[in-house]
């Protein structure tokens, strides 16, 4: 569990710092500035939740940075597209953004959408075929948690 907290802390200190290169930029504010620490909390239960489903300590942390730095190079092309910074209600677009690829690639480019989806695919084989997990589940019973932790959040428990 010691690899899970490592997987954690670095997780964590990588949003701290990819959030410095978020369109706009607030230069003046300090790192460990309190809406630094709430720009992690989506970063942290993406964490956890891929720790949780996987248990597998470097695939969360990489895969998670992966997905905080899609989220921030979308932020950005918009940002310079529009002049306005990606909001909450912008990943209800998301599924247009999967069927009609065109409209949005042209903003971000290509080299960049096809590196993140690359690496993203990358990470997700390697990890699943290199790193064994932390914690083996060989019966239903142990599966429980998992699936407790993921049916509570939706049913609100």
């Amino acid at each position: 569990m010691i690899a899970g907290l490592a997987g954690f802390l670095v997780a964590f200190a990588t949003v701290l710092v990819l959030e410095r290169f978020i369109q706009p930029q607030r230069s003046t504010r300090p790192v460990f500035h309190r809406m630094s620490m709430l720009s992690a909390m989506p970063m942290i239960v993406f964490y956890l939740s891929i720790f949780m489903a996987t248990y597998r300590p470097i695939f969360a942390t990489v895969f998670g940075i992966i997905f905080f730095l899609g989220i921030v190079v979308v932020n950005n092309a918009k940002f310079r597209e529009l002049r306005e910074p990606l909001v909450y209600s912008d990943f209800a677009l998301l599924r247009q953004a999967i069927e009609h690829p065109g409209l949005y690639v042209t903003y971000i480019g290509p080299f960049k959408v096809a590196a993140v989806i690359l690496s993203g695919a990358g990470v997700i084989l390697g990890s699943l075929i290199y790193e064994p997990p932390v914690i083996n589940r060989d019966t239903a019973a142990e599966w429980f948690p998992t699936l407790a932790y993921f049916c509570g959040g939706r049913y609100g428990a």
